[in-house]
């Protein structure tokens, strides 16, 4: 951690040892998240204590955290490897699956790569059953996969919604997709793009309104709109 403007970094030790952190977050509290790939997840306030969840203390479905995110009500999400996806319940102090309105849990055996918050939704993408939709009014899901919505396939590792509308998504060894406002599916006659990548990790749209596509091993693309292709 970065001590103040142009301060010095210091190590914020946790609990154990050798932990591999794969994903960073903060909440309203200004309390850090790190995830881990098999030691759970911690959570360490401005003093540097560190709080441990994990599958062995029933307070995770799984040690292995993919990705967080905070959605706009200042819930923490959480996504685990075949664990599917926990929210932190702030009232018992613990993370709970995410289950639908009838109380099934449809992440069940998701390998979970990634967790997108946009407004009222949630976005998921799995490594192995596509993209679930949460909404989070409703409690209910909708599943897009390679079968049912024209997916390249159904390995996502991102997410992105851009100022027009569109939906994105980066899968590995599937390249870019995306759904124009109004479609049902991805991909359709005169819609879709140059895929800068066969596999794309990271989708971003900064305040210029530029889209960003960050790859396994092709490096960083910028896409245009105008000519509706991809700059390396």
């Amino acid at each position: 951690r970065r001590t103040g403007d142009g301060g010095e970094c210091v190590r914020i030790p946790l609990p154990g040892s050798h932990h591999a952190v794969k994903a960073l977050a903060e909440d309203d509290a200004r309390r850090l998240w790190a995830a881990t790939e098999g030691s759970g997840l911690f959570r360490v306030d401005a003093a540097g204590t560190a709080e441990r969840f994990s599958e062995r203390q029933g307070t995770l479905s799984n040690d292995i955290v993919r990705t967080l995110e905070t959605d706009r009500d200042g819930k923490m999400w959480a996504g685990t490897f075949f664990g599917g996806v926990n929210v932190m319940n702030d009232r018992y102090g613990m993370f709970a699956d995410l289950v639908s309105a009838t109380g099934r849990n449809e992440l069940k055996g998701c390998a979970v790569s990634s967790v997108t918050s946009v407004g009222d939704r949630i976005y998921i993408g799995t490594e192995n059953r596509g993209l679930f939709v949460y909404d989070t009014a409703t409690a209910h899901f909708r599943n897009y996969n390679s079968r049912n919505s024209g997916l390249n396939n159904d390995n996502v590792h991102a997410v992105c919604i851009d100022d027009r509308k569109n939906l994105w998504v980066g899968n590995f060894y599937g390249g870019l997709n995306r759904m124009r406002p109004g479609d049902r599916a991805f991909n359709r006659s005169g819609t879709s793009t140059v895929t800068p990548s066969n596999s794309v990790y990271s989708l971003l749209q900064d305040g210029a309104g530029n889209l960003w596509a960050g790859t396994f091993y092709d490096g960083l693309f910028r896409y245009d709109y105008a000519s509706e292709r991809f700059e390396r």
